[in-house]
């Protein structure tokens, strides 16, 4: 099985609501973290998981009188993950009918009553894929995604997610990419200093044909060894991006690199929750003033009311030694533990911006560059680096292994 700290993702594809919650009852005391994605119509499942990339998909044969019809196609599209069926106990041909087609295991509804079942074949399977993947080269195991917000804009929240991946990239000798997910006022491209040749539009605007091969086109070399992908200026992009397109592109970049850096905009949308659902950590970056502390408080509330767990988002106070800026013992009554400080610079940030050299880079010594240092080796050691390597080769790797095995 799976290390425990490996999220396990599970599509289910059902048209009963309520095949949610029975699903989530099931999977209570399961030790794994895990994250259950619904889709309530049965056409729309392929698209999805190939989004997505679960681990396992179940599909329930409420989906309509061939079920087994969709166990064919999400193999065919997703020969990595596994489908299980969900059948009525007495319907005993159908669960025949879908083994046939390419299900890897059955189980009786409705699962709120199944539970032992349930994990006993989860286990099961998940030891299979890994004994799978470790005699075949493996999948790899996924990377890592930081998404950094502010609770409004000019926190600092862009210099931030620069100077991170910079430093990750330093730390952790590993690669990094670091996305522009700000479409409003996008400014990676400038303080990074990346000419935008090549942008997300071009992402968006192929629909439904977005793999590794085009966002490896797409990215581009920073000397500091990350890899940028820019976003247009306002009015510059025609296709707008949805929530199956980000995650779609976190999907891949995490089996591209083991860390992802995701710059945010403000107000958070829709787009932006796909990416922070889908984050390992977000990082709220927050300056010492009164209004953008109340505002971090509703935003932090509206990630718990998500069912974020409290060591997901973390708190970063910036510009913390300002003037008159609010002490951060104050900060932590209000609102949550600071989880790092980064100090007041102004002269040097605002040189580091205009000059599109990161603060990391140019100052690795000043007090502002060792904060950002210190962040970044904060993230190495609690979520640590596993390894990933290029996702796309492994992954015909992983396929060849499949089909020698007739399955």
């Amino acid at each position: 099985m799976p290390p425990l700290d490996t999220e396990l993702r599970l599509l289910l594809v059902s048209p009963r609501s309520e095949a949610q919650d029975e699903l989530r009852e099931a999977l209570r005391g399961w030790e794994q973290p895990h994250r259950v994605f619904w889709v309530s119509q049965a056409e729309l499942a392929a698209s999805r998981a190939i989004s997505l990339a679960p681990q396992i998909i179940m599909v329930d044969d409420a989906v309509g009188p061939t079920p087994e019809r969709y166990v064919r196609q999400l193999g065919d599209c997703c020969p990595l993950t596994t489908v299980v069926v969900l059948v009525e106990p007495d319907r005993l041909e159908l669960a025949n009918r879908a083994v046939m087609a390419g299900a890897r295991a059955v189980l009786p509804k409705p699962l709120g009553t199944q539970s032992f079942e349930l994990h006993q074949t989860l286990r099961q399977l998940l030891s299979a894929r890994e004994a799978a993947g470790a005699s075949a080269g493996g999948e790899g195991p996924d990377g890592r995604v930081v998404a950094v917000v502010g609770p409004r804009g000019g926190v600092g929240r862009t210099s931030l997610a620069c100077n991170l991946a910079v430093c990750l990239a330093q730390d952790g000798k590993d690669g990094v990419a670091l996305l522009d997910g700000d479409f409003a006022a996008p400014a990676v491209d400038v303080m990074m200093n990346v000419p935008a040749r090549r942008t997300i539009a071009e992402v968006f605007e192929r629909l439904g044909s977005i793999d590794t091969e085009l966002l490896d086109g797409v990215l581009q070399d920073h000397s500091s060894g990350v890899r940028v992908m820019v976003t247009p200026p306002p009015g510059h992009m025609e296709t707008h991006a949805s929530t199956t397109q980000m995650e779609r592109v976190l999907v891949l970049l995490r089996r591209m690199f083991p860390w992802t850096v995701v710059d945010l905009g403000h107000p958070l949308d829709e787009v932006a929750y796909s990416v922070t659902d889908v984050a390992d950590v977000v990082l709220v970056v927050l300056p010492p003033e009164m209004a953008a502390i109340r505002n971090a408080r509703v935003l932090v509330d509206q990630m718990s009311a998500r069912g974020y767990p409290q060591d997901k988002v973390w708190i970063v106070l910036n510009r913390a030694s300002a003037a008159h800026g609010i002490p951060q013992g104050e900060i932590e009554r209000r609102l949550l533990n600071v989880r790092h400080a980064v100090p007041d610079d102004p002269q040097l940030a605002l040189a580091s911006i205009n000059r599109g050299v990161p603060v990391a880079m140019r100052h690795p010594r000043s007090a502002l560059g060792r904060a950002y240092h210190g962040l970044s080796r904060k993230l190495l050691q609690a979520y640590g680096v596993r390894g990933v390597e290029q996702g796309e080769a492994q992954r015909l790797t992983g396929l060849r292994a499949l089909f020698a095995r007739g399955k």
